[in-house]
């Protein structure tokens, strides 16, 4: 390998690293998707075989060499067109072939800059889709590479040799570092790649949330894939849907429900409000609903075109989102006293009967689920009573993930009478069946429960399995009225999580929330805040200019008093003085080193001993270096007490004497 060009070659390898991990998430396939190393690898061993089998002569002209490029450019770009995948990947890959044959053999002046160039390229384009702790490795190899590899071509350039490329002034890091700071805070901030998501925390769900609520179904465990992250206090049940309509089995959300009754942003927000802020990782996951809890006011998401406040009180959006980073805020109010329900609407959610094929319309419930729930409520008449001795009941059912199968003609019968064990979304539909035959309006609720919460970030994390079906009931006075009849519904306990997964979730929220997703809203919220603090600043100079010149002006009289009595001191004790400081001090470090060495031989000098006390103690031991010793001794107290100088002769005998000790 040619060293003299070797941080090039370096540059090309992180470049074709880059390019590497740019063509693991290329592709709008989600099956293509993937966190591997395997392209990286595979380029970095291209990158050795061409440097391995490095030719001395050329063997592929410079015009060849720009034939085959235009070639690869155009292959690449009709193949990610034709197979609608990412553009930037197959260009990039029409690159690498051109690096390729810049390794291989010699190249010219002009050759090695388009390579730095490319190189370059490749790193900027990478790093658009690497967006975890590589990132950072990345930054830092390129900081290190750019600058050598630049001046190694301008070097060759002037026919000058490049041995000091290691000694780039340290300075010219400095600037960089600033530089890229300031173009980061300061640059007009916009999303450059809106598919590209990163590995591991924006992994994407296999299928939308569902729409429907099969009550016979037993129900499966859930992935422990990222969804979303809430920041907010007192966060609860996160409504993402309502289902008005069963039909015996299936519970599903009719137009009724899901139709709109306002823009997000409509509603202001009131002081007592609680703002939630939300990272959505996993949109595809979400449909067309955002999930929040409490009323919504003041919602805000930069990102969405327009979103709308549903009749259930749910956020949702014109179309699916497609896998994209999305935020969102709004405020939760959780003050219901002032909802009504019309006639109309009360029917809607006291409906027991389905439609037949016939079209008429028949009940599915039986005389025995009557008779059972009118033994649960006995005399009582009050419905918020009522509806906690029923919850009470279902309570003392069994909570499991993948019970059998219900009856499909009798699924409530046999949830009651037989099975009394299933999942969340069992017991909220068997509830608000049992509410609406008390005729206390109910819906089913489909949204999250969260119960992570990370105590260094004080945000919590609402994954794939911490999705959950409760009962929205309505009663007079009160309005909906959020309540659970799963055995652990509304006692939930936090999930006790490890402090390392706690402290390195948390340095992932930072990164990508501060770092990864900090945009033209972050930037006004930045210049917002300079601003308020000049003002702030300039106001507090105002209101207290005379004192703070008062203030400056004696520190100012004091020390130029303090340099007055030092000159003058300093010139009465003469430059002597200073030199006698110097002569202790230097002394004193032999001495000390000395000591120290002796020490680890078990020689130790005690508090009470004098240079001389001591000195008689190691020539009892007689110790091998006991002469040296006797040397240092000597001239430390001819320094320390005997106001004598260390002159060159003096230093060059301590050094000697000292390096015998310690060899001996």
């Amino acid at each position: 390998m040619d060293n003299k060009m070797q941080a090039r070659h370096y540059l090309i390898l992180l470049g074709f690293i880059c390019q590497g991990f740019g063509s693991e998430y290329g592709s709008f396939d989600e099956a293509s998707q993937r966190s591997g190393i395997l392209m990286p690898v595979v380029y970095c061993l291209v990158w050795y075989l061409c440097l391995h089998f490095r030719r001395t002569e050329r063997f592929i002209s410079e015009e060849l060499q720009a034939l085959i490029l235009m070639v690869a450019l155009f292959a690449g770009y009709w193949i990610a067109d034709t197979y609608g995948q990412l553009k930037f990947v197959y260009v990039g890959n029409a690159l690498v072939v051109f690096q390729t044959m810049q390794l291989l053999m010699p190249v010219s002046q002009r050759q090695k800059r388009w390579s730095t160039a490319i190189a370059i390229t490749h790193i900027a384009v990478g790093t658009q889709v690497v967006l975890d702790y590589r990132f950072v490795l990345i930054l830092g190899a390129a900081m290190y590479l750019i600058p050598r590899s630049l001046y190694e071509v301008e070097a060759d350039d002037a026919l000058q040799p490049t041995r000091n490329v290691t000694g780039l002034p340290k300075m010219s890091y400095a600037y960089m570092a600033v530089l890229m700071f300031l173009f980061f805070v300061v640059f007009p901030r916009s999303e450059v790649l809106g598919t590209a998501t990163p590995a591991g925390l924006n992994a994407m769900a296999s299928n939308a949330q569902r729409r429907d609520l099969d009550m016979a179904d037993g129900g499966s465990e859930l992935s422990a894939r990222l969804i979303l992250r809430i920041e907010g206090k007192n966060i609860g049940y996160l409504r993402s849907f309502c289902l008005d309509e069963f039909d015996g089995t299936t519970w599903t959300a009719t137009a009724w429900s899901k139709r709109r009754e306002h823009e997000g942003h409509a509603l202001e927000p009131a002081t007592d409000d609680l703002h939630r802020s939300v990272k959505v990782m996993n949109s595809k996951r979400l449909g067309t609903s955002l999930p929040i809890d409490g009323n919504v006011r003041g919602f805000h998401a930069s990102t969405l075109q327009r979103t709308w406040v549903v009749n259930h009180g749910g956020v949702a959006v014109g179309n699916p989102m497609k896998n994209r980073r999305i935020e969102y805020s709004y405020y939760a109010n959780f003050d219901n006293r002032n909802q009504r329900l019309n006639q109309r609407e009360r029917k809607r959610y006291l409906q027991l009967t389905t439609q037949g094929p016939g079209l008429s319309r028949t009940s599915f419930i039986s005389s025995r689920l009557r008779d059972w729930l009118d033994g649960i409520v006995g005399s009582e008449t009050d419905p918020w009573a009522q509806a906690q001795l029923v919850q009470a009941a279902l309570q003392g059912f069994e909570y499991e993930i993948g019970a059998h199968d219900l009856e499909r003609d009798a699924a409530i019968d046999d949830f009651i009478f037989n099975e009394q064990r299933g999942h969340c979304e069992r017991f909220a539909s068997a509830y608000t069946i049992l509410l609406r035959m008390l005729d206390i309006p109910a819906r089913v609720v489909i949204g999250h429960l969260p119960t992570e919460k990370n105590e260094f970030g004080d945000f919590y994390n609402v994954r794939v399995r911490h999705g959950h079906a409760w009962t929205e009931a309505f009663f007079d006075g009160p309005g909906w009225v959020t309540t659970d009849a799963t055995p652990y519904g509304g006692g939930v306990n936090m999930e006790a999580r490890k402090l390392t997964s706690t402290v390195f979730e948390w340095i992932e929220y930072v990164w990508y929330a501060k770092i990864v997703d900090y945009g033209d809203r972050d930037q006004t919220v930045l210049v917002t805040l300079v601003v308020a603090k000049v003002k702030e600043s300039i106001l507090a100079v105002k209101r207290w200019g005379p004192v703070l010149g008062m203030i400056l002006a004696a520190i100012i009289i004091l020390t130029w008093l303090w340099r007055v009595r030092s000159s003058f001191f300093g010139n009465r004790q003469g430059t002597g003085a200073r030199r006698r400081q110097r002569q202790v001090k230097e002394a004193q470090h032999f001495y000390g080193r000395m000591l120290r060495m002796l020490a680890r031989r078990r020689h130790r000098r005690q508090a009470n001993q004098t240079p001389r006390e001591f000195l008689r103690e190691i020539e009892a031991a007689q110790h091998p270096a006991l002469s040296d010793i006797r040397l240092v001794t000597t001239l430390f107290c001819a320094v320390r007490y005997g106001q004598q100088e260390l002159n060159a002769e003096s230093r060059e005998q301590l050094d000697s004497a000292m390096k015998r000790i310690a060899r001996s």
